[in-house]
């Protein structure tokens, strides 16, 4: 009867340490991302300017950001106004996936329709998808940098999720960065926000580009997903804004870093399967709790005894 009182103890006591780990779990869980993965797929993820964007640089520079299995091979870009093309040239950039295309002279004050093509992809000859772009050019020029001091702070989650490519469960380093206010006299929804992470598990000499987006809403934090692999210990990260004249802001001098704790953190609780994601707060939590469900079960075996 001592015996299965005993193991009857150890049972409830390890289901409330579960139940008080996985509710830490459930506290931290964030929406998915809002942009399905494309698979590998060549497509095209962003451009700027944006469609139905107004008072666009005349000296502009127009850009469009590929996904990295994308491969240019000497498709148009095409530009026209009032359907008359306009001349300019085309350059790729395969380290970023960018795309530009720099008109030959300024652009006139008007309406305009920017296409860019659909590209293959380096390991696969289905091609992706392209855009169609309407924008409007205004009177004025983009004459200066960008103002942009870098990023300000960065916090880390686990994320366990499913990828929908392989259908196997993954877990990645989510790292959210908190942004210095930015700004140019070209506009400030023109600016091209670029991570680099400077230091971590997956940087061998010199700083890797990890993500090329639009700049985010005024206030708002960008998060940057890596691999467990590539970004376990102390983990540092720099970022730049360019505009459409292809200038670059000097936040690239303010570097922010973290310490990651690579999984699992505990063992014993399980997690459903699907995307979970945890503090990486949570998980010292997770670790300290252990350690205390643990000595509880020695001081009570030593009464026992």
């Amino acid at each position: 009867m001592r015996l299965r009182h005993v193991r009857a103890l150890r049972r409830t006591r390890a289901a409330r340490a579960c139940g008080l780990l996985c509710a830490v779990v459930a506290g931290v869980a964030i929406a998915p991302a809002a942009r399905a993965t494309s698979c590998g797929r060549p497509d095209l993820l962003e451009a700027l300017p944006h469609d139905k964007a107004k008072d666009v640089p005349s000296n502009a520079t127009l850009v469009a950001h590929y996904e990295a299995s994308a491969e240019h091979v000497d498709e148009t870009v095409t530009l026209t106004m009032a359907g008359v093309e306009i001349d300019g040239t085309a350059a790729w950039d395969p380290t970023q996936g960018l795309l530009t295309f720099t008109p030959t002279s300024a652009l006139a004050v008007g309406d305009y329709v920017l296409v860019w093509p659909t590209l293959r992809g380096l390991n696969n000859a289905a091609p992706g998808l392209g855009a169609t772009v309407h924008f409007t050019v205004g009177s004025t020029e983009d004459e200066g940098a960008p103002t942009f001091d870098g990023l300000t702070g960065v916090t880390w989650d686990l994320e366990r999720k499913k990828n929908d490519c392989t259908d196997s469960l993954e877990n990645r380093f989510v790292f959210t960065l908190a942004l210095a206010p930015a700004d140019d006299d070209g506009g400030r929804d023109n600016l091209t926000l670029v991570v680099f992470q400077s230091s971590g598990s997956g940087v061998d000499g010199g700083s890797v580009s990890v993500l090329t987006t639009d700049m985010p809403a005024v206030g708002k934090s960008v998060d940057v997903k890596l691999s467990v692999g590539d970004a376990t210990g102390h983990v540092c990260f720099e970022a730049i804004a360019r505009d459409l004249t292809n200038r670059i802001s000097e936040g690239g001098s303010h570097e922010v870093c973290v310490d990651t704790i690579a999984p699992p953190f505990f063992r014993g609780c399980a997690v459903a399967a699907g995307a979970e994601r945890g503090d990486g707060a949570a998980a010292l939590v997770f670790a300290s709790l252990t350690v205390l469900v643990a000595g509880a079960r020695r001081a009570r075996r030593t009464r026992l005894t």
